[in-house]
């Protein structure tokens, strides 16, 4: 009887553990583009958020206890002149119950990294994120995106 028990209570939690798994409401892709003329390497980095979540903005806001999003270029001997990631998306800022007023990005997010290439090569953008919805958080993610430059 004892391994009966044993034996369902294994297969719910690897359930639950699958389905948690398969909960990633952002996806992402990157997109590069050398400017010849000013020798400037246009990083894009654009996740799409599905309807119903959200990340945090740079400035979160709220009890001190979200986590903002970060966007880095990893720096290295193929670039220089790295400028910080910038955004134009429009910051939604909502007062939320128990933690405050809280700046969030929704739908359709493109970060832009501008540097100058010293060669070809490979670089790395590192990301970090939360991803809320209005019933629960996620843990914070962070990914990493490998794109190749070329002059």
């Amino acid at each position: 009887m004892k391994i009966k028990i044993l034996i369902f209570c294994s297969i719910i939690l690897a359930s639950i553990s699958m389905k948690a798994q398969d909960l990633n409401p952002v996806s992402w892709k990157t997109e590069s583009s050398y400017n010849p003329t000013t020798k400037a390497q246009k990083i894009l980095l654009i996740a799409t958020i599905d309807k119903g979540w959200h990340v945090f903005s740079t400035n979160p806001g709220g009890d001190g206890l979200l986590i903002p999003t970060t966007v880095k270029l990893r720096v290295n001997k193929n670039v220089k002149n790295v400028q910080d990631a910038k955004t134009n998306a429009p910051i939604h800022t909502e007062n939320m119950e128990f933690i405050g007023v809280v700046n969030y990005y929704e739908g359709n997010v493109t970060w832009e990294i501008n540097c100058e290439v010293v060669k070809d090569g490979d670089v790395v953008c590192e990301v970090e994120y939360q991803c809320c919805s209005n019933q629960m958080c996620l843990p914070p993610t962070q990914k990493e995106f490998t794109i190749t430059l070329k002059k």
